[in-house]
């Protein structure tokens, strides 16, 4: 009995995971700029190694995503300076601390392709290893993120994280945070259903301020047929919006092309027609669990 009570004083501390915390805000959106903190509690290691991940899901190749961020300065739990030495192009190790280090640090991005951040006065869209940094030894963590929007914005968040109750957004460890990607826009918000997969489509363009709002009963859904030597292939899944009339005056004559691996999750890319003289606007998704 004293043996197993031993023990258990000896893993219980070791498996304890502390939560990593995130703020992320832009009082500088106009030059592509966010403002990222991010805070490492119950720190063992006598020198932190911070760092900047170098790819992300899905890209096959090293985008080193730490050339993007710079003023980087590093704090105790009460806000006194502590030393960072730079041990590579993407780490910073963190001495001197008392089991709190408070990373703090200016990201730019001004590429919202999916792979880098995407910063501007009308969105954020960040791909989360191009935005945050992460600390060795918390890997396992559960992690939290907050985002505070530039005032008079209306910005809202579409992120496949798990929403807080104190207005956060959760993933139970790195790599699933890693996996995510966050839009951050005055952005319309489409729901559907295709068997037991939920779909939601945070759409945000320029037409915006042209047209009315999409809502899910203006979309019909068709699912066409495989052939058998495709059949290895995800199907196709398109859905349309019929034109504007005097039975559908909340509805558009957008479009999205939705290609999916079924059943759920998800990727899902849109592409909406644009009004006369503008671009073709596209954007990307991911539906809960991917």
């Amino acid at each position: 009995m004293k043996l197993c009570l031993c023990l258990a004083a000896i893993v219980l501390p070791l498996c304890a995971a502390e939560p990593v915390r995130y703020e992320v805000k832009f009082p500088n959106a106009a030059h592509h700029e966010a403002e990222i903190r991010a805070t490492f509690t119950g720190v063992k290691q006598p020198s932190l190694e911070v760092l900047m991940s170098r790819s992300s899901p899905g890209r096959y190749a090293l985008h080193e995503f730490a050339k993007n961020v710079y003023n980087i300065r590093a704090t105790d739990g009460q806000g006194r300076a502590l030393t960072i030495t730079q041990a590579a192009t993407d780490q910073w190790n963190v001495s001197g601390h008392k089991g709190t280090v408070v990373m703090e640090y200016t990201l730019f991005g001004d590429r919202a392709d999916g792979t880098y951040a995407g910063i501007d006065p009308t969105h954020a869209h960040l791909n989360l290893p191009a935005t945050l940094m992460w600390a060795r030894g918390f890997e396992k963590s559960p992690v939290s993120i907050k985002f505070e929007v530039p005032p008079g914005s209306g910005w809202k968040v579409a992120t496949q994280l798990a929403p807080n109750d104190d207005g956060a957004w959760t993933a139970p460890f790195l790599d699933r945070m890693m996996d995510g990607t966050v839009e951050l826009s005055a952005h319309a918000m489409v729901e559907f259903k295709i068997g037991t997969s939920q779909f939601r489509m945070a759409l945000h363009h320029a037409a915006m301020t042209k047209r009315p709002p999409l809502t899910p009963n203006s979309a019909r859904l068709w699912r066409p047929k495989r052939k058998a030597s495709s059949a290895r292939f995800p199907s196709t899944i398109r859905a349309r919006t019929p034109s504007c009339s005097t039975t559908c005056p909340t509805s558009t004559a957008m479009a999205w092309s939705i290609a999916t691996p079924l059943p759920s999750p998800a990727r899902v890319t849109c592409a909406i027609p644009p009004p006369p003289s503008s671009a073709l606007w596209r954007t990307s998704f991911s539906t809960p669990g991917t």
